[in-house]
């Protein structure tokens, strides 16, 4: 989670500076849409934590229950977008993605955080330490 929240950082802080430059450089006219690009850019670190939540349902055996989360966040950004988008255009539709991002990483952070701070398990004996003086097996050996 620290790389990936590192990595939305990176990206969030060289999308805010250089969103001007990027889309000049595909069409000169987009670049009235530069606010709403700049905005977007910081959907990066609740979208890190979304794609945690699915990673961990999908660990978990909860894919049904992540599904049906997925679902009513995914309603609730496409209303958003549409009353943004009525109201203030492109930049509306920005700040409502962003908004609902966020709350969508509200509802998805204590699953995540959950998992990231309990204990990683440490085996008890790792491979080649049984004692008995083998090497032990580069396969798979259980957790005891």
């Amino acid at each position: 989670m620290r790389i990936c929240l590192v990595v939305a950082a990176v990206s969030a802080v060289s999308f805010f500076f250089s969103s001007h430059l990027i889309l000049r450089g595909s069409r000169s006219s987009y670049t009235t849409a530069t606010l709403a690009m700049q905005v977007m850019a910081f959907s990066t670190f609740p979208s890190a934590i979304k794609a945690h939540y699915v990673a961990i349902a999908r660990v978990k055996g909860r894919m049904a229950e992540a599904a049906v989360r997925s679902t009513l966040t995914a309603a609730v950004t496409v209303a958003a977008i549409v009353i943004g988008g009525s109201l203030s255009g492109l930049n509306g539709v920005a700040a409502a993605v962003l908004i609902s991002t966020c709350l969508e990483a509200a509802l998805y952070n204590p699953t995540v955080m959950g998992v990231i701070r309990t204990p990683a398990r440490i085996p008890r004996h790792p491979v080649g330490a049984s004692g008995d003086g083998s090497k032990g097996s580069l396969t798979c050996q259980a957790w005891t």
